[in-house]
Formats: C-alpha cells, sequence, structure tokens
C-alpha cells in the first residue's frame, strides 16, 4: 500500500474516531440540555401552582372567617338552623364548599349545614383520621387542612379545612369546618394539572406527612390519601439540606423552589419541591426519569442515523479516493514495466523480477533470447511505421506460441526474451 493510500485511510480513522467523538459530546450536552429544559419546566409549574393553591386557600380562610361570624350569634351560642338565612346566602354563593359545620374545641358539632341529626356526628377528637389535623387547627391562627377524603353521596373526593374562632382574649370558642370539593368550580385541582402522564404534581401536608392532592387519573386514591409518605418526606428532605447545605427551617423559610431526585421501587425521578409555610404545604413536581431518558434515546437515535450516514458518505468519497490513486499507481507501474508499443513487458520489468525467478525453489525455467536479424533494414525500406506494426506481429505471436505461465518481453529495439516455465 502506497504512502498516500496509507495516510488516506489514516485521515479516514480518525475522522472516524472524531466523528464518534463529537457524537458523545453534543449527546451529553443534550442530557444536560434535556434534564434542564424538565427542571425548568417544572420549576414554573411548581412556582404557579403554589401561587394558586395559596390564592385558592386565602380566599377559602377569609370564607371560614366570614362563616365563623354567621355562625355564631354575639353571646357565642351556635346559631339554629332556623337562623341561618345569612349563612346560607354565603354558603351559595361558594359551591365548592360543602357540609359547613361548628364545632367546639372539644371535637364536639354543634351545627351542620345538612340535615344530619347531630348525635350521629363523631366527635373530631375520637377519629383517627380528624384528630390529629383538629388539635393542629386548635393551635393555629389559620386555615388548616385535614386528610382528603372520598363522600359517597356526592361521589367527590374532599379536602377538610378548619379555622379556629377565637375571643377577643384569644381563646378558641368554636372551630369551622367544611369540606372544599377538589374538583369543583375552580378547577384548579384537576388530572391536568401536571405536564403530562409523565409527571405528577403532589401537596402534602408538613405537619403530618399525608398526601393532600395528587394530579393523577389513575391509580387507589382511598390508599394514596390515608397513607403518610414520611420516607420519601425524610429522603428529599436530607438531600435538599446535603445539596443546598440549608437546615430544614431555612428551607421551609425561604420562598425558593429547590430541585431533588427520588428512588423509590426502583424508580427514579426528577423533582422539584416549594414550601408554604402558611398552610403549611410543600408543593411537589415530579418528572419520571423513564420519560428523560425516552425523549434522549429519540434524539440520540436521529444523531446516530445522521452520523452513520455522513460518515457511510465519507466512506464513498475515501474510497473514490483511494480507488483513483490504485488505479494511477497501477497505471505508473504498468506504464514503467511494459512496452508502449507492443504492451509487452519490457526491460526494467525483467530487471524487477529476475531476482525473485532465481531464487524460488517452487519450479525451474528457461529464458530464450531473440534478436531480429535485418530489422534495421525494414524501417530503412518501408518506414519506422511498418517496422513498428511488424514488432506488435511478433509480439502477438510469440504470445500466441506460449502458455500463460510463460513470459514474453521485449528486451529493446528489435530484441525480445521468452521466459519458460518447466
Amino acid at each position: 500500500m502506497s504512502l498516500l493510500r496509507k495516510n488516506i485511510w489514516t485521515l479516514f480513522g480518525m475522522l472516524i474516531l472524531g466523528g464518534f467523538g463529537f457524537l458523545l459530546l453534543v449527546s451529553s450536552l443534550k442530557w444536560q440540555s434535556l434534564n434542564d429544559d424538565y427542571r425548568k419546566q417544572q420549576h414554573n409549574l411548581v412556582e404557579l401552582v403554589s401561587s394558586a393553591s395559596y390564592s385558592l386557600f386565602v380566599h377559602q380562610e377569609m370564607v371560614l372567617d366570614i362563616l365563623g361570624k354567621e355562625l355564631i350569634r354575639p353571646d357565642g351560642t351556635p346559631i339554629s338552623r332556623a337562623d341561618d338565612k345569612a349563612f346560607k346566602k354565603i354558603l351559595h354563593l361558594n359551591p365548592d364548599l360543602v357540609g359547613v359545620g361548628l364545632l367546639t374545641p372539644q371535637g364536639e358539632i354543634t351545627y351542620i349545614s345538612t340535615d344530619t341529626p347531630l348525635h350521629l356526628l363523631p366527635n373530631m377528637l375520637e377519629q383517627d383520621t380528624t384528630r390529629d389535623s383538629f388539635i393542629h387547627a386548635l393551635n393555629s391562627d389559620k386555615m388548616v387542612l385535614g386528610r382528603t377524603y372520598f363522600m359517597p353521596g356526592l361521589n367527590e373526593w374532599l379536602i377538610p379545612i378548619r379555622k379556629a374562632i377565637r375571643d377577643e382574649a384569644g381563646d378558641v370558642i368554636a372551630v369551622v369546618a367544611a369540606g372544599f370539593r377538589i374538583k369543583g368550580s375552580s378547577r384548579f385541582f384537576s388530572d391536568k394539572l401536571h405536564l403530562g402522564e409523565y409527571n405528577l404534581v403532589s401537596l402534602i401536608r408538613e405537619f403530618d406527612r399525608y398526601i393532600q392532592f395528587r394530579s393523577t387519573d389513575q391509580g387507589d386514591f382511598q390508599r394514596l390519601y390515608s397513607l403518610s409518605v414520611e420516607p420519601i418526606y425524610q429522603s428529599v428532605l436530607q438531600q435538599l439540606e446535603r445539596n443546598y447545605g440549608l437546615s430544614p427551617e431555612q428551607i421551609k423559610a425561604s420562598d425558593q423552589a429547590y430541585d431533588f431526585e427520588t428512588h423509590y421501587n426502583d424508580k427514579v425521578s426528577q423533582g422539584v419541591a416549594k414550601y408554604d409555610s402558611r398552610y403549611e404545604l410543600w408543593v411537589l413536581s415530579e418528572v419520571d426519569q423513564t420519560q428523560i431518558v425516552a425523549d434522549f434515546t429519540k434524539v440520540v437515535l436521529i444523531y446516530l442515523v445522521l452520523c452513520i450516514a455522513s460518515q457511510f458518505v465519507l466512506y464513498l468519497l475515501f474510497r473514490v479516493i483511494a480507488d483513483a490513486e490504485k488505479k494511477r499507481r497501477e497505471a505508473l507501474i504498468y506504464q514503467a514495466t511494459h512496452d508502449e508499443l507492443t504492451g509487452l513487458p519490457n526491460r526494467g520489468y525483467l530487471q524487477q523480477n529476475i531476482d525473485q525467478w532465481i531464487k524460488s525453489d517452487t519450479s525451474e525455467f528457461s529464458v530464450l533470447y531473440i534478436d531480429m536479424d535485418q530489422f534495421k533494414s525494414v524501417n530503412d525500406s518501408f518506414g519506422h511505421d511498418v517496422g513498428d506494426e511488424l514488432l506488435v506481429q511478433l509480439g502477438d505471436r510469440f504470445r500466441g506460441a506460449v502458455r500463460r505461465s510463460d513470459t514474453v518481453a521485449r528486451f529493446g529495439g528489435d530484441e525480445f526474451v521468452v521466459l519458460l516455465t518447466s
């Protein structure tokens, strides 16, 4: 192989390696870009959900304050159902609320907007599902959310909301409670709150680590809303501490959204979390890592096809160049080792191969030296064209008279050499 041909394929190999190296670089940058894009989308979503949920709950808290004033007479006693016209008007203007009631600090229901007999209603402090959130409401100046529950009569999921009503001394005189429709007229809590099927948006209560809401239209909601997510909560919080160097109190006091990654049941998710300190809610958005991998795979496959196609085109180009170089080299070798007139091997061909033939132990050979007498008179009498034609005819006849394995060469002028193998 000539130096040029060798250099051409060396260059091609370097370009192939460079192409795959560039593919790895571009793929790495694309992976980072996809992660950044999903993270940015989640940040925007979490900020939106956090602001919207805060506004929605502030509105409901104001409604509870108004309802509390309407449900309690000036002497501090609850109103009767016969004297609740103003209350019902307020409730009518707020269709998202159902089952409004007034409770004592001891958990007894003293008034309810439905026709259910009071003696059939449970004490809030005696129910496992309501005790913690009710006590939390007694100790808070803000509205408190309870465990999300299903109401068969409405065929809807409701979020309990409770607000302690205090006297001028700051002592709790009653608790006003209501059920907030998740799929009410506000349409905020919908199955389409997330970015897609690969994304989950969750609201998690800080004080008991229960899920308040999750944006999905699939799953066992009864189980979902009745289990604490304490292990995942602690894992995420510890990760935020490590990543940002902040204590849990600093994270919760901040108005920032933070990135995290979860590993749960062999499932990896990229997430963003933000804390609402007023309603003690974590707003979380999680994107399944398989979605990012799927998007990345699609893009990389396109990159790979383009890379292979470009390298195949490059191979064809280099092949054309290498073949052209090979043909040019073979033509030069042929010109140097063959007689231009007769096309027979020339003196240079014999000198180039004679040593190899002599040293070869494979077979014997014979050499015939043929010299044409009086050839000069042919040129002088009939011209050089006729002389040249005579030489061509002689070469053809010599070749026709020997075997394919034999060699006929024009040694020079009118001299021919025949090598006969045994």
